[in-house]
């Protein structure tokens, strides 16, 4: 008899199941509803509400600084113009009700997650502050 070399026909069979189930697998991992692709989209909308939030904070801190180191006692409408002038007025609005000054996204994916951050003015050199955060 002669010798043959090769593979069966089960063996490929089996083979190619395998290679199935594996790729079956791995694209449930990447597309599912805990997969990677979701969790990614997830991470990227959770940073870019922390970035707006760090943001209205970091302009809160400056303001209170700036009015910290006014000669004249400032009034929520000059407060009003530090954190415009460091946020700028297309992605944040800034408004006014009697001494508070509250700070909220405009454009961020879901602002509705963001609460206002807050300065109040409590005295002529006292200000209140509250940070903003994500709810």
């Amino acid at each position: 008899m002669k010798e043959q070399k090769g593979i069966t026909l089960i063996a490929l069979v089996i083979t190619i199941i395998v290679l199935l189930i594996l790729a079956g697998v791995s694209i449930a991992m990447l597309t599912g509803q805990n997969g990677i692709l979701t969790q990614a989209s997830s991470a990227s909308d959770k940073t870019k509400l922390a970035e707006y939030v760090d943001k209205i904070n970091l302009a809160l801190n400056d303001a209170k600084i700036k009015c910290m180191t006014d000669s004249t006692a400032p009034t929520a409408a000059t407060i009003k113009t530090y954190i415009e002038a460091e946020l700028g007025t297309t992605d944040y609005e800034v408004s006014v009700s009697d001494d508070t000054l509250s700070v909220n996204a405009k454009n961020a994916t879901d602002a509705s997650k963001i609460t206002a951050g807050t300065i109040t003015v409590t005295s002529t050199s006292n200000y209140a502050l509250t940070k903003a955060s994500i709810k």
